[in-house]
């Protein structure tokens, strides 16, 4: 993951519970990022390339033909 952004959700565990992770692993997920930190961080990337990988991402949505989700 790229981190948060400027789109932090309050809740962390019930926005990847919305996004149909289940509720362990998105606990999971939520601890490990605010314990570590962005995959990008810790991997040492300079910050200008992790804010261009998030502007790719942030906001994001798509829809594949005529599906509701």
């Amino acid at each position: 993951m790229y981190g948060w952004g400027e789109r932090r959700p309050a809740d962390t565990v019930s926005f990847f519970v919305q996004l149909g992770v289940p509720e362990a692993a998105s606990r999971w997920i939520a601890a490990y990022l605010s314990e570590r930190g962005h995959l990008f961080k810790q991997w040492g990337a300079d910050e200008k390339a992790t804010q261009l990988a998030q502007s790719l991402h942030e906001g994001v949505w798509f829809s594949a033909g005529d599906i509701d989700t």
